[in-house]
């Protein structure tokens, strides 16, 4: 699913792909607060990509919902995972997007492959490892 426009809201979805689940490009006001997003390999291959994709200065705001990749295409950052949640320059060279995380469970923490920066939660939100799953690695949680 390939999103563009001023303004996009996404709840209670379930998006499966293989070279991607959801891209957002050049929306400045993008809100994900809950559903289901994924990727995964077709068989026999190592062909899928990101659960969400940013690009073209969108900026994505996540609160909720759950954020899995089959592979880890990071280059080594440390995810401690796979690639969920990716910003870049869709390989053009588009501006980059931006991540805002408050929330979501995910399987390896998002990054910038571009600047090759592994992205921390919004101020008063942490990385919390989740061990009672056996793809969703990490969730951003309320500081205490």
């Amino acid at each position: 699913m390939r999103l563009y426009g001023s303004k996009v809201r996404i709840d209670n979805c379930e998006v499966k792909g293989i070279q991607g689940a959801v891209s957002i490009e050049g929306c400045q006001d993008a809100v994900i607060s809950s559903g289901k997003y994924y990727t995964v390999n077709t068989p026999g291959n190592t062909d899928a990509f990101y659960a969400l994709y940013i690009t073209n200065d969108a900026i994505v705001t996540i609160k909720g919902g759950e954020f899995s990749a089959a592979n880890d295409r990071s280059g080594g950052l440390p995810i401690e995972g796979t690639s969920a949640v990716v910003s870049g320059d869709n390989d053009v060279d588009l501006p980059t997007g931006n991540v805002i995380l408050q929330g979501g469970k995910f399987s390896g923490k998002a990054y910038n492959h571009v600047t090759q920066v592994v992205y921390e939660p919004a101020s008063g939100y942490k990385w919390q490892a989740l061990t009672d799953s056996d793809n969703l690695k990490w969730e951003v949680v309320a500081e205490e």
